[in-house]
C-alpha cells in the first residue's frame, strides 16, 4: 500500500503539534483521500514540494499556501584560493548572542518566517536550535566564523548531503556587508569540503536575490527549483 504521508517526529516535537510530509503527488484526484487521512490523524501542518506550481481548489479540511520557491545550486570543487586568516573554525567560547542573532538573520527569507501561522518566537527558536545542532556537529561537519576585532561578523555551516558538501546556514552582519565576507566564507567552506568531496551544493530561496547572486558569482549553477507549500488543518 502506498505511503501517502509520514509524520515528522522532530518537527512535531518542536512545534508541539503533529507535523507531516506529503510523499505522493497532490492533485485534484488524490487530495480528498490525502487530506482526510491526515485530518483523521490530527496532522495540523503538512509540507509538500512540487516541481510545478499547484492550482488546486479550496478545500474544507486544509488550507494551502505557497511559502517558498526553493532553488538548489551546485559547483565542482577546486582549490583556487587560500582561506582568509580571519576565518576560523568555531570554538565553544564563540557561542555568543551575536552568533545566535546571525543564525536568526540567515533565515530572513525562510518559509518558517514567511508563514504567518508560525509565530516569530517559534521561527527564532528554530534557527537558534539549528545553529546549536550545527556547532555540536549533529547536523553539520563544521561551522566557520569570520572574526574581526573580536566581533563575529559572519559565519557559515558546512555538512554532507547526497555524498556532496552541503552549505547549510550563512550570514554576514548588516554593518559588515559589501566587503566580500560572504564570498570568503563560501571559499573557506569549499576548501573544507574539498577534503572529502568533488562537488558542493547549497539550497536557498529564489526570493533571496542577494544569496542567489552571490552563489552565481562564485561559480555555482542552478540545478533544481521546487515549490514548497504549507497545508494547515482548518
Amino acid at each position: 500500500m502506498e505511503t501517502i504521508y509520514k509524520k515528522l517526529n522532530w518537527d512535531s516535537s518542536f512545534f508541539n503539534f503533529n507535523v507531516g510530509q506529503i510523499l505522493t503527488s497532490l492533485d485534484e484526484s488524490s487530495q480528498d483521500n490525502i487530506f482526510q487521512k491526515m485530518y483523521d490523524n490530527d496532522i495540523k501542518l503538512a509540507y509538500y514540494s512540487s516541481l510545478n506550481p499547484l492550482k488546486l481548489p479550496e478545500h474544507l479540511l486544509y488550507s494551502l499556501a505557497l511559502v517558498d520557491i526553493k532553488v538548489a545550486y551546485r559547483k565542482q570543487l577546486q582549490r583556487i584560493e587560500s582561506t582568509d586568516v580571519k576565518i576560523k573554525p568555531f570554538t565553544e567560547s564563540d557561542l555568543t548572542n551575536s552568533l545566535v542573532q546571525l543564525a536568526i538573520a540567515s533565515g530572513t527569507y525562510s518559509r518558517f518566517k514567511i508563514d504567518e501561522k508560525i509565530t516569530k518566537r517559534k521561527f527564532e527558536d528554530l534557527y537558534k536550535q539549528w545553529i546549536i545542532n550545527s556547532i555540536s556537529k549533529q547536523i553539520a561537519d563544521e561551522v566557520l566564523i569570520y572574526k574581526e576585532n573580536e566581533i563575529i561578523c559572519g559565519f557559515i555551516t558546512i555538512g554532507t548531503k547526497q555524498n556532496m558538501g552541503d552549505i547549510g546556514l550563512i550570514a554576514v552582519r548588516e554593518d559588515y556587508r559589501g566587503r566580500g565576507i560572504g564570498k570568503k566564507l563560501i571559499i573557506s567552506a569549499e576548501n573544507f569540503a574539498l577534503n572529502k568531496f568533488k562537488m558542493i551544493q547549497v539550497v536557498t530561496q529564489m526570493d533571496n536575490l542577494p544569496a542567489c547572486k552571490l552563489y552565481i558569482s562564485c561559480g555555482y549553477e542552478q540545478v533544481t527549483k521546487e515549490y514548497i507549500y504549507h497545508l494547515w488543518k482548518r
